[in-house]
């Protein structure tokens, strides 16, 4: 009887070092859902230069410009990023006299805030990853100039719209050697996780021959993403 007793607990003890809960088999989208939460949103500060196709803006303006802007990615899928951009330029400049083919002595105030959606598709590598991207974009500009009279016969000081068209991106994300201090609950974890160089060359296209100003343009950037 003492023998089986023995044998008994020998057993129960062994049972209970065996893992109560064996690990699970996890799936492929699984797999990529845990890896797009624990990536998170992140924000890109760009540095934005643009050359414009319109050769009349370079009468008044120079079309060859640098800007700030801010990205949102929002990641979707290990390898598919959702990428909204959001620009802003202002230059002063000055009016220009058709009839003398020559500029005028009224000073012009030209802004645009180009925006752009794009959906990327990205390649992960040992030190970042390579992206290329698609997308519609707008391109809302205003003009403050001296007045005139339109075709409708009414004074404009101003001139506004929204230029519709589509970008396309090739660019490249590399990690900085930037560590976050790792601290132990309950102390506060660290705001931003991570920090990226990023790099890209695009081109903005304007649909069609709408009439005014044609704002496609060829635009490069370098900017710093910022991982939280």
């Amino acid at each position: 009887m003492s023998v089986l007793s023995l044998l008994s607990v020998l057993s129960v003890a062994q049972a209970q070092e065996l893992p109560v809960d064996p690990e699970v088999p996890v799936s492929r989208s699984q797999a990529a859902q845990a890896q797009v939460e624990e990536e998170g949103v992140s924000l890109v500060f760009r540095g934005l230069g643009e050359s414009w196709d319109d050769p009349y803006l370079e009468l008044c303006y120079k079309t060859q410009l640098f800007m700030g802007g801010v990205g949102i990615l929002v990641p979707l899928h290990p390898h598919l990023l959702l990428d909204l951009e959001v620009g802003y330029s202002r230059q002063s400049g000055t009016s220009w006299v058709s009839e003398l083919n020559k500029p005028g002595a009224d000073a012009t105030v030209f802004q645009m805030i180009p925006v752009s959606v794009l959906g990327e598709l990205r390649q992960p590598l040992s030190a970042g990853e390579i992206f290329v991207g698609a997308g519609p974009s707008f391109a809302t500009f205003q003009e403050d100039h001296p007045s005139f009279e339109g075709e409708d016969g009414v004074p404009r000081s101003k001139t506004s719209g929204v230029k519709v068209g589509a970008e396309l991106r090739l660019g490249i994300r590399l990690k900085t050697r930037y560590q976050p201090q790792v601290l132990l609950p309950p102390a506060p974890q660290p705001l931003v996780q991570g920090v990226a160089l990023e790099i890209y060359a695009g081109r903005r296209l304007q649909r069609g021959s709408t009439p005014g100003f044609d704002l496609g343009a060829n635009r490069v950037s370098v900017g710093l993403q910022v991982m939280f």
